[in-house]
């Protein structure tokens, strides 16, 4: 207790009152004055005594107690000891501070608000009464100090968290669990270890939130969370009903260890279990099912099943290892103890083999998942489909077999011959007891027999019966038949006749192997079978012929060591026999004596080691003849550890001893024999030299190794080249192919990786910005680092390391940019990569891969200097946009485009015409020639190479032309000059002859010939300059008269430019005087249902065949069952979140194969696989962007986030948003863009529109903008319909008859949506005549034809005035009548315009077509492309009025539709009133928030940026540009061009960059410069109020995700009551067909995907993706991506 310091002075330390209490809580024993409270925490509901309770945690040195108290008992003590000690001044004005008094009856009158605490006295020493608790835990002398509580109640279960420090090393901090299972009891659940070290700080806090799934634990350095359970790692019953957390019991219906709360029906007896006693346990009996002795299988279980609900029932259920399954019904037949199958009542899928063993499981019909799992515990048994007795007869005893006619059956008596038994294993008893087995032979498993004598073989059998009447046994070696005699049970014998046995022809080294059987026959040949052998293994009879084994004595006689044949050396005839042939004797059997051929290698170092291969005859008849017998120099040349080398008789191979100096020596082997020894001498002597190393060349490379390296010397190619090793730094510089590599005087190997400390490598280089031409990095330090190795050459036993012989390593090769960017797919162009010590590669090379099959092309690189190398980019096969998946090796280091400066993209080749060159060119004026071309800008100016006449042209330009300075005088003197364009090194193009002139004439030699009288020149001289004069006349007045012409014709343009904006001007008013009204009343706007709209977002270029629109389809006799069962278990794979981020970024980085439709492909399918768990798949997204926001904003362009579709995330997040801002369509914003479209087609629809281009009078679009007067009529007509309804309609007399129908059918249907009218070639219209009608087509007979054009018939074409008057009553206003009529279904002649701009032919009613395709004219519409002309509808000009006048239509358009596009615009980007933003809008701006806090990012132009780019970007541009995703409507073109326009108006209004126009600005972005200012500041205040919203708890988004569910569900309801044809069912995506198209990435990718889970340490998980794939591999179901 305290006084109250403000009422201190200087808040007087001395103020305070110690020693002094209210109330004393009495925990056990007293404790010390030491005593701390070291933890409080509060308890509600405890062991069901309402009222709350205070655990405290009480601790001194080596004693901590944990006690609770009644909270209300504490109050209350507390409030009578305050209440009789202290008292409050009674006057308001004093302060109101508690004061202590010695008397609580004296007045506090003396009391004032300055005065110090000393002038009261020390309030006596209170003694209130003890308040007990109870305690819980007791941690006397076993921690140091507890540091930390927390007590709650979880599941009516009380758990108590403490926080303490060991005792014994005070370093090492733990939170222990308790579950306090009474009021004086508890049970420990474990420790975690939490920190540990001498610089960690103990468990400080503890901090848990009702609801939260997890512990927070605070230390002084770190937070971080342990979970509440982790009931999911149990998977079975005993492990989790034995675990002593009180969350977790096992859930038996649903084989799953969870929380109560996760267990349906978890209030039901043994439905959720917490104690072993009551897991659930059954034993089948029998455990085995015979298919031709069928019995039924009773299950006894223990302690029983959980009683069944209503509607539930139970099943038998059985499962192979292969996923296979069958059922039956459990029959229960004693009080859910006992249950009976019937598996008589299923289907047995078929297997192969006599066996199937399955796992016993009962399953619940309301729940559908095996339970109570026993495995093995019934085997299927197909007694006939055991084809010997050792597999019939391990079947339990469940079949049994016919001895004699090898048949394995399940029923009693099976066989077929009365004299033969029916055998099965007794007790105790196994087939090996019961069965005939042909047994093994002695050597090696093998029988042995010489051939081409008379020898019987013996054979050895087990069970063997003898034989019966009408039955006996055979032998057969190979295909040779024999005659067999039966001695007993044990023992056979094969007749073999002398040469019946043979080896066959060809090399077969003297031995042939062929396989023994005993064969038990019928004496009518019905029945043959071969008897069993043990282990079921083939067993062989070794056939030899002694003579093909050996050629020399030795070999012959090694031959028949230990390996059962019986080969001796016959001296007189040389050769190797039988050796009981009588000819021979002992003194045939002598070997001749040892010879040495031949030695190798000849050389070898003096230091020894050299393995020696000594070749010969006679040397040993095995290795203990000669180990030790070798002699080198008087030394032993090594034979120990060389046995493996050892060939009897022919070769010996043994290891020099350190011979001490070069020389040259004999090597000699010296064997006994039977009266002295005898030696053999290499025929060639031994030498050693020393090696030596000079050098090594070159003489540095990386860190990364990986350089060729050339060491020097003499003598290197010595000894046992094959083991010859350099060592660099002692690591081994690999040599491959020694043979090739290895010379006398060079060694060529690969340096490795340096293994020392390469720190100072590190570099602090981040990339650079400076222009392609420049050789150094503009920004960032290259490293240096330099460190000397030795370099080793071992050869045997030789090692050399010559001190002045070094390696030296240098810092790694880095790239930073590469010049240019871009590549052609012709290739040839050159690349220079930037970088620093890319001088320390020696053979740098550029390593392309190209194609699905990843097809790699290699192009040697220069290095240039030490910052820069040069690569020309191969012949690639790539598309246009593409990236060029590439790699850099220099050397050891590997680089790839792992940042933007890195990428290759492809663009178009540049492309010239064979006529782009034509021209005159002035001798010596030094002018330029232009090359016109196509894409010319996509390469950089130094890869044009220009030639003229062989001669270069210096190219000084590349724009969208070449310009190039010819050479001044006609190469060769040629006039005319042939010009080629090269561009990089791969194309060449003829562009054309340029002419070479002198002042306008051809540079000629005139030839006047010498000797004629000078008269003669004379007159000859002036009439050259005659004709001189002549030609300039003429070519002056021709200039004049082309001066007058275009005088002329610029008054003319004036005149018509003036009348064009007089009409624009009349235009302009009368629009905004009958502005198009568009009514909101009619709700029913032709919404697409939701997976129609979300398709176009997901595959924007499938059609109705998509799998995941259809039920999954597989290729014909594909197990259905097998692979849903398989897709099953892949969506609890991808449901696991390690799994599937591994998956996303295994497919990621396949680059060049996995490719950008691949990803959005996936990202799409991922979304329909999570349609029904879109909170998986919103945190599955989160994750996604946040590794590709790190990754982003480690570059240097972090606003290009989110900005185009290259990853998975960021498709995925675009299908999100279209998941999830559905609804938000539906109800605010879809109405307003509904509108904007029709104001748009209206508008468009009031002025001629050229049916083939697509241009309109009153277009938004500059490139969509009909750019000629028209005069047009308005034609006012009627409708009939089928009804006989007349419906007014207005036409235009330049509509095409298409154009004419789409009009009448928006007058008749309105808002129906177009897939639900009549479409556009299914109705043919009719102008009517009384009962009659004359059908009006684009194309018939009467066309206007101008040459090779046709114009498209108008209803102005028709006359339809004249044509109304005709029979019309009313001459003076006649109106025309028209009616659309169904077109038949033979197609008529004639072209029709099915959309806007697209003609189809169809065939004339005379069958053939109407034009052949050679005869296919020009259509045009309103005006012909050359001339300009434009038919009937207007007077033919002799020119166009310059494009330019017509821009103002551009303005008066868009003042008519801006209040639509403002209306839009309000509706996207403004809170709405009175409805909710869109939950999805909130949630993902907070995480681009968050992460942008995370990433350090502090420029708000980039978080803007990140918004921009993710929302309105990448889904309501799409949608404004694409009202069709939305609606059912046809979108022309021209449409499609004014949207384009309001897009880009909204895209630059999200910009917060600053636009400059000028007067080459678009005109597109010009039209809505002042609109844009706006658009800035409101997008802008639209950001900060969501900003400024609160934030969503997670039960807020899971509640919006299942409200948005919803209302896709009733959309896909209510498409479903549109389409009659389709069910409910076929109108929702299809989950499993996506799972399906996902595992096909994943089964393309599969070795690659398990690599990454193994790297990330998931093994178990790469398992379990194997075992999915052996299956699906099994069903033949994968594809080949």
């Amino acid at each position: 207790r305290v006084c109250d310091l403000d009422q201190c002075p200087g808040g007087v330390v001395s103020c305070e009152i110690t020693g002094l209490y209210e109330a004393e809580l009495v925990c056990g024993s007293s404790f010390g004055t030491g005593t701390a409270i070291c933890g409080v925490s509060l308890l509600s509901n405890f062991d069901g005594t309402p009222g709350n309770r205070l655990v405290v945690s009480l601790c001194e040195p080596f004693r901590n107690r944990i006690c609770s108290f009644n909270l209300s008992m504490v109050d209350s003590a507390m409030d009578s000891v305050y209440d009789s000690c202290v008292v409050a001044d009674p006057d308001p004005a004093v302060s109101t501070s508690a004061v202590w008094v010695s008397d609580p009856a004296v007045s506090c009158a003396a009391f004032e608000a300055t005065s110090n605490c000393t002038g009261f006295s020390t309030p006596p020493a209170l003694s209130p009464p003890g308040i007990s608790g109870t305690i819980h835990v007791d941690l006397e002398n076993t921690v140091d100090r507890i540091t930390s509580t927390l007590a709650l109640t979880v599941d009516d279960s009380t758990l108590l968290y403490v926080g303490y420090t060991d005792r014994m090393d005070t370093s090492i901090h733990f939170v222990g669990r308790y579950h306090i299972t009474s009021a004086s009891t508890n049970l420990r659940l474990g420790d975690l270890t939490v920190v540990n070290g001498p610089t960690t700080s103990a468990v400080r806090h503890l901090q848990w939130v009702e609801g939260m799934e997890y512990i927070y634990v605070a230390t002084e350095e770190e937070v971080f969370r342990i979970p509440l359970e982790q009931c999911s790692t149990f998977n079975d019953c005993d492990s989790c009903a034995g675990d002593s957390n009180p969350l977790c019991g096992w859930c038996t219906v649903e084989s799953k260890c969870s929380r109560s709360s996760e267990c349906t029906n978890s209030s039901q007896p043994m439905r959720w279990v917490q104690e072993t006693a009551e897991c659930i346990a059954s034993v089948a009996d029998p455990a085995t099912f015979v298919l031709d002795n069928p019995q039924n299988i009773t299950v006894t279980v223990t302690p029983g099943l959980p009683p069944q609900l209503d509607g539930e029932s139970y099943e038998c259920y059985f499962e192979t290892a292969g996923g296979e399954s069958f059922f039956t019904d459990a029959v229960e037949i004693a009080n859910s103890t006992q249950y009976m199958c019937d598996l008589t009542q299923t289907t047995i899928p078929s297997f192969q083999g006599a066996s199937l063993v399955t796992d016993f499981s009962f399953r619940s019909t309301a729940i559908g998942i095996p339970f109570a799992t026993e495995e093995g515990a019934v085997t299927v048994y197909d007694c006939p489909e055991a084809s010997s007795c050792s597999e019939c007869l391990q079947t339990q005893n469940a079949c049994g077999w016919c001895i004699f006619n090898k048949r394995c059956s399940g029923t009693s008596d099976p066989c077929l011959n009365s004299n033969e038994t029916f055998f099965s294993p007794g007790d105790g008893e196994t087939f090996v007891d019961v069965c005939p087995l042909l047994e093994p032979g002695l050597f090696t498993g093998e029988y042995v027999q010489p051939v081409a004598i008379d020898r019987n073989i013996m054979l050895t059998t087990s069970n063997l019966p003898e034989p019966i009447m009408g039955f006996s046994y055979g032998c057969m070696i190979g295909n040779v038949a024999l005659s067999a005699e039966y001695i007993n049970d044990t023992t056979f014998i094969c007749i073999v006749p002398a040469n019946e046995l043979q080896l066959p022809a060809g090399d077969n080294d003297g031995r042939d192997r062929e396989q023994v059987r005993i064969v038990w026959r019928s004496d009518d040949g019905m029945i043959t079978h071969n008897i069993d052998t043990r282990g079921g293994a083939p067993i062989n009879a070794l056939l030899y012929n002694c003579n093909g084994v050996a050629s020399s004595c030795s070999a012959c006689l090694a031959s028949s060591i230990g390996t059962g044949l019986e080969c001796a050396w016959l001296n007189p005839s040389n050769s190797c026999v039988i050796d009981t042939t009588p000819a021979v004797t002992t003194d045939d059997l002598q070997c001749p004596n040892p010879v040495i051929t031949a030695i190798s290698p000849t050389m070898g170092p003096p230091q020894g080691g050299t393995a020696i291969t000594i070749t010969g005859t006679g040397l040993g008849t095995m290795f203990s003849d000669v180990d030790g017998r070798v002699m080198i120099n008087g030394q032993p040349c090594e034979t120990a550890g060389q046995e493996e080398g050892y060939v009897p008789g022919l070769e010996i191979v043994c290891e020099t001893p350190n011979l001490g100096t070069a020389g040259d020596f004999t090597i000699m082997v010296t064997l006994p024999r039977e009266n002295a020894n005898e030696t053999a001498s290499s025929p060639v002597a031994f030498t050693t030299v020393a090696p030596g190393v000079t050098g090594v060349e070159p003489g540095f490379g990386p860190v990364a190794g990986g350089t060729r390296v050339r060491v020097m010397g003499t003598s290197l190619g010595i000894g046992n080249v094959e083991d010859t090793t350099v060592t660099v730094n002692g690591e081994e510089c690999t040599v491959e192919n020694p043979s090739t590599n290895i010379s006398a005087t060079e060694i060529m190997c690969t340096s490795p990786v340096f293994s020392g400390d390469s720190s100072q490598c590190m570099s602090s280089f981040t990339g650079d910005t400076s222009e392609c031409d420049a050789d150094t990095p503009s920004n960032g330090t290259c490293p240096s680092f330099s460190n000397p190795v030795p370099v080793v050459v071992s050869i045997d036993a030789f090692s050399s390391q010559p001190s002045g012989v070094m390696y030296n390593y240098r810092c790694d090769p880095t790239l930073s940019r590469v010049c240019p960017a871009e590549t052609i797919p012709a290739g040839g162009i050159r690349l220079t990569f930037f970088g620093c010590n890319l001088d320390v590669a020696q053979e740098p090379m550029l390593i392309v891969t190209v194609g699905r099959r990843r097809q790699a092309i290699m192009e040697p690189c220069n290095v240039t200097s030490a910052t820069a190398i040069e690569c020309f980019a191969p012949d690639l096969d790539a598309a246009p946009g593409s990236m060029v998946s590439y790699m850099i090796m220099a050397d050891g280091a590997i680089f790839s485009a792992t940042t933007e400066e890195l990428q290759i993209t492809v663009a178009a080749n540049p492309v010239f015409s064979d006529t782009a060159v034509d021209e005159d060119y002035t001798e010596d004026s030094e002018a330029t020639i232009q090359i016109a071309g196509t894409n010319l800008m996509n390469v950089q100016p130094s890869e044009y190479r220009v030639t003229v006449g062989g001669v270069e042209c210096m190219v000084v330009a590349v724009t969208d032309v070449l310009l190039c300075t010819p050479p001044q005088q006609p190469p060769n003197g040629q006039d005319r000059a042939p010009v080629e364009v090269m561009v990089g090194q791969n194309l060449n193009y003829p562009v054309g002859t340029l002419t070479y002139t002198t002042d306008g004439l051809p540079v000629t030699t005139i030839a006047i010939a010498v000797g004629v009288s000078g008269g003669s020149v004379l007159i000859l001289s002036v009439l050259v300059i005659c004709c001189i004069l002549c030609v300039y006349s003429s070519k002056s007045r021709e200039k004049d008269k082309k001066l007058t012409n275009l005088l002329s014709q610029m008054e003319l343009w004036e005149l018509e430019m003036a009348d064009e904006c007089k009409r624009a001007f009349t235009e302009l008013q009368t629009d905004l005087a009958n502005l198009v009204q568009i009514s909101a009343a009619d709700k029913n706007l032709p919404y697409r249902d939701f997976r129609s709209f979300a398709m176009r977002f997901l595959f924007p270029s499938a059609d109705h065949t998509h799998p995941v629109l259809q039920p999954l389809a597989l290729p014909q006799g594909v197990d259905r069952e097998a692979v849903s069962r398989q897709l099953v278990s892949f969506r609890d794979l991808i449901m696991d979140k390690k799994f599937l981020l591994v998956f996303v970024r295994t497919l990621e980085s396949q680059q060049g194969s996995f490719t950008l439709q691949d990803k959005c492909n996936v990202a799409s399918l991922l979304m329909v696989a999570f349609q029904n768990d879109l909170d998986y798949a919103s945190e599955i997204l989160l994750t996604l962007l946040t590794e590709l926001m790190r990754k982003t904003v480690s570059k240097s362009h972090p606003k290009l986030l989110l900005r185009r579709t290259e990853s998975v995330a960021e498709k995925m997040l675009a299908n999100w948003l279209c998941f999830l801002l559905f609804p938000y369509l539906l109800e605010h914003a879809g109405e307003p863009l509904f509108i904007l479209y029709r104001a748009i087609k209206q508008q468009l629809e009031k002025g001629p529109v050229d049916i083939i281009t697509g241009e309109a009078r009153h277009s938004l679009s500059e490139e969509k903008l009909l750019r000629q007067h028209l005069d047009v009529k308005v034609v006012e007509g009627v409708v009939e319909t089928d009804s006989g309804e007349e419906v007014p309609i207005k036409l235009l007399d330049c509509d095409s008859v298409t154009q004419s129908k789409e009009k009448i059918l928006d007058a008749l249907y309105k808002n129906v949506p177009v897939s639900r009218r009549p479409q556009l070639t299914s109705v043919d219209l009719e102008l009517r005549r009384a009962n009659a009608g004359i059908p009006l087509r684009d194309q018939d007979q009467t066309n206007a034809k101008d040459g090779d054009w046709i114009k498209v018939n108008t209803l102005g074409h028709y006359r339809l005035a004249e044509m109304s008057q005709a029979w019309q009553e009313n001459k003076k206003n006649p109106q025309p009548r028209f009616k659309l009529v169904q077109r038949p279904e033979r197609p008529l002649s004639g072209m029709s315009f099915d959309t806007l701009g697209t003609i189809i032919a169809n065939a004339n009613t005379s069958g053939q077509a109407l034009l052949t395709s050679a005869e296919i004219p020009h259509v045009y519409h309103l005006v012909k492309p050359e001339t300009g002309d434009q038919g009937e509808e207007g007077p033919r000009q002799g020119a166009k009025i310059m494009s330019e006048v017509f821009l103002t239509r551009l303005l008066s358009t868009k003042r008519i539709l801006q209040p639509y596009v403002d209306d839009l615009f309000h509706a996207i980007f403004a809170v709405p009133r009175g409805k909710p933003l869109p939950k999805a809008v909130k949630y993902l701006f907070d995480f681009l928030d968050l992460q942008a806090a995370e990433l350090g990012v502090q420029d708000p132009e980039i978080l803007h940026t990140w918004k921009t780019n993710s929302l309105p970007l990448r889904f309501w541009v799409n949608l404004i540009k694409n009202p069709d995703f939305v609606f059912d409507i046809n979108k022309s073109a021209t449409v499609d061009a004014c949207l384009t326009v309001i897009a880009q108006a909204y895209i630059d209004g999200c910009s917060t960059t600053e636009l400059r126009y000028t007067k080459e600005t678009p005109s597109a972005r010009l039209l809505y410069v002042n609109e844009v200012k706006n658009y800035k500041s409101e997008v802008q205040q639209y950001y900060d109020t969501i900003q400024s919203l609160p934030k969503l708890d997670s039960h807020e988004m899971q509640e919006y995700l299942r409200e948005t569910a919803q209302v896709c569900d009733r959309s896909v309801a209510a498409g479903a009551e549109n389409d009659v044809k389709a069910t409910t069912r076929q109108l929702y995506f299809q989950p499993e067909s996506a799972l399906y198209e996902l595992f096909q990435f994943s089964a393309a990718y599969h070795q690659e995907i398990c690599d990454a889970l193994n790297e990330d340490g998931l093994a178990l998980l790469c398992v379990s993706f194997s075992q999915i794939h052996q299956h699906m591999l099994k069903t033949g179901c994968i594809r080949n991506l």
